[in-house]
């Protein structure tokens, strides 16, 4: 115990509370069905529950899925076995996550993918309805950018606009008094350095969010410091896809997970936490962890109710949006066209990548985030996909007859998440950070939302360590 404790107090992890309010007919037997119950088989959820039972706690997990994961899912029934969330990882940015996985004697394989076995590969832009290589861009009639970052590639505008030494000291400078000045619209800070009108178009293409007004500059500059400790050449995968993590952490659990378990409704009391199925059955413990994306926690009735900021950030946070569509190489396309087979291209995908299983087979992952995920919102996976293909002919003629569909992921349409991933808007990093840092009594909330330090795999690992030595230190 004296060594979690003396961890937690290092890395200086607060909690995180979040509720819905409702009210709940709660029934069922007296006794205790564990001392922990954790709502989601995540890796959040999942690191949760291990480090409990480490020290000796009896933990329930409830899944509402038929799988574990989460957003960890590798594609085993496919060709390739694609990862459609989680793929990299590296010792500096994934320190958790990567001893985890040599904990279960997984095995690493260099990620591929860019495309190339070194870093960020060769590639080509598709911009203002022509398709240049990274050697054309600087003087393509395709490159409209006027000023002095004309030269650098559409992937390098916005590092351009952030500041050379950054004004986040640490990691986890984001959330202290003296970063709030920059809790302010991206879309105006990049205005307020004159940028080109064409330079902020193709930053707004590049982006994950919904629109640069909508997210925060501080939430940028915080994902930039943490990018900044991962070295390209230095990435890797797990060897039979991410998911063989999340299953083998299952595996050292000492109880089952009970999947397929939905949870509507949370009642918090002084002596303990009640919760409540779909079936109705209802569930008791001393204490619960909730790692389930705000998306879906909006759908869970929470009693008593939270005060009304408390709230606000369940129902106001924003989620991006992403769509991954993986297609089968049937032929080498590019080497009758001449151009890279990586690219980037507006209107269609942030990327459009070509990644290799571990046999070496090639095969193309189209990475479709923020607006442009708003055409195919609503469609079905046949149409995107073949939709997807007949851009990438437009785009890249010689690929036509050469692709053809193995799977697409729709993560704002998954019945799990609604979502892909949480961000901050301009105002709700000085308005929400300390009410997500904050336990509700004996409930607790773990989930990427919740890191401060990290962010995917990491930050979800992050978050439920900390949630499980908040528990720790308060029994």
């Amino acid at each position: 115990m004296k060594t979690l404790i003396n961890r937690r107090r290092t890395i200086q992890l607060l909690g995180a509370a979040v509720a819905v309010p409702g009210e709940l007919a709660f029934g069922g037997s007296e006794n205790q069905d564990a001392q922990v119950i954790v709502i989601g088989a995540g890796v959040s959820g999942l690191n949760t529950a291990l480090i409990l039972e480490e020290q000796g706690l009896d933990v329930l997990i409830l899944e509402g899925s038929n799988r574990i994961g989460g957003r960890v899912y590798t594609l085993d029934d496919k060709k390739h076995k694609p990862n459609a969330g989680a793929n990299e990882l590296s010792a500096a940015s994934h320190p958790r996550t990567v001893d985890m996985a040599k904990r279960l004697g997984l095995a690493f394989m260099p990620w591929l993918g860019p495309g190339t076995d070194t870093g960020f590969p060769a590639m080509s832009f598709y911009i203002n309805g022509q398709t240049v290589s990274m050697e054309q861009w600087a003087t393509s009639p395709a490159n409209k950018i006027i000023g002095k970052t004309k030269p650098l590639p559409p992937l390098a505008q916005a590092n351009a606009f952030f500041p050379k030494q950054s004004p986040l000291e640490h990691l986890g400078s984001w959330l202290e008094p003296k970063a709030a000045y920059l809790d302010t619209s991206y879309y105006d800070y990049l205005q307020q350095q004159n940028i080109d009108p064409e330079a902020l178009r193709i930053i707004q293409e590049r982006h994950t969010g919904k629109d640069l007004r909508e997210v925060s500059t501080l939430w940028q500059l915080r994902l930039q410091r943490l990018f900044s400790f991962r070295e390209v050449d230095a990435l890797f995968g797990i060897e039979g896809g991410t998911s063989r993590l999340t299953d083998g952490m299952s595996t050292l659990l000492k109880r089952n997970i009970d999947l397929n378990t939905k949870v509507t409704g949370i009642r918090v009391k002084d002596e303990g936490v009640e919760i409540k199925d779909s079936t109705g059955r209802t569930y008791k413990a001393q204490y619960a962890v909730c790692t389930t994306p705000l998306t879906m926690l909006r759908e869970i009735t929470i009693e008593p109710t939270l005060p009304e900021l408390h709230a606000a950030a369940v129902e106001q946070i924003p989620y991006d949006e992403n769509i991954s569509v993986f297609l089968d190489i049937k032929e080498p396309f590019w080497e009758k066209d001449g151009l890279p087979p990586i690219m980037w291209a507006e209107g269609t995908g942030t990327w459009v990548k070509m990644t290799r299983d571990p046999e070496g087979h090639g095969y193309y992952w189209i990475s479709i985030s923020g607006n442009r995920t708003k055409k195919w919102q609503d469609k079905s996976d046949d149409i995107i996909v073949q939709d997807l293909i007949d851009e990438l002919a437009k785009i890249r003629p010689s690929s036509k007859g050469k692709v053809e569909p193995i799977a697409v992921q729709n993560w704002h349409t998954h019945p799990w998440t609604k979502g892909h991933g949480a961000y901050l808007s301009p105002g709700q990093i000085k308005k929400f950070s300390d009410v997500l840092m904050k336990p509700f009594g004996r409930l607790h909330f773990a989930g990427t939302h919740t890191a401060r330090l990290s962010t995917g795999m990491e930050g979800a690992m992050e978050a439920g360590e900390r949630a499980a030595l908040d528990i720790l230190l308060n029994l």
